[in-house]
């Protein structure tokens, strides 16, 4: 249930989560899926694509949800970033 103070991003995610069984279904392995407002906007089989497909629809990867069909994406990641100027 969205609380109005969820960032389209979040919004997005939580389509992706929402939509994942039938993007599987519906997409072949790998397929390029583009979410944005909480809907499939563009899907490609290929990045270069999807990136051509979201310029035609006006939108840009950056500001839209991208993942893979079949994909399995964990809900949590640690990124560790190392001082390399010593």
């Amino acid at each position: 249930m969205s609380t109005g103070m969820e960032s389209n991003g979040e919004r997005n995610q939580t389509a992706f989560r929402r939509l994942k069984s039938e993007i599987d279904r519906s997409y072949p392995y790998g397929h390029w899926i583009a979410i944005d407002d909480g809907e499939i906007i563009a899907d490609a089989p290929d990045f270069d694509r999807l990136t051509a497909a979201l310029q035609a629809v006006e939108r840009d990867s950056s500001d839209v949800f991208v993942a893979q069909a079949g994909v399995e994406y964990p809900e949590y990641i640690d990124i560790l970033l190392a001082d390399r100027s010593q």
